[in-house]
This record gives C-alpha cells, structure tokens and sequence, in this order.
C-alpha cells in the first residue's frame, strides 16, 4: 500500500469518527494493516491483534 493511499485511510476514518464521537474518544495513533489476523472459521484474533501492537508499543 502507498503511503498516500495510508494516509487517505486514516483521514477518512478520522474524519468519521469526528462526526459520531466526542473528541476524547478518537484514538490519536492508527495502523493500517494488509490483513486482520484470523482463525479458521474467519473470526478476527482480537489476542493476537493485541500482540503485536503491544511489541510495537514497547520497542
């Protein structure tokens, strides 16, 4: 993916959060993924989502 293609996605999402949610609530860091992690049946691995924001977080 481009960068400029990441940076028209965050926009987009902050701008929509903008227009539902009260300022406080809107996250100041996104990360565009290729892909959600996910198990065989398709659902979204909300633990390993965690995992790898907490490494990045921490180095």
């Amino acid at each position: 993916m481009l960068i400029d293609e990441v940076q028209d996605i965050t926009q987009e999402c902050k701008q929509f959060l903008k227009e539902k949610l009260a300022g406080y609530k809107i996250s100041k860091l996104y990360e565009v993924l290729p892909q959600l992690p996910r198990n065989a049946t398709g659902k979204i691995l909300k633990n390993a989502l965690r995992q790898t924001t907490e490494v990045k977080r921490s180095v």
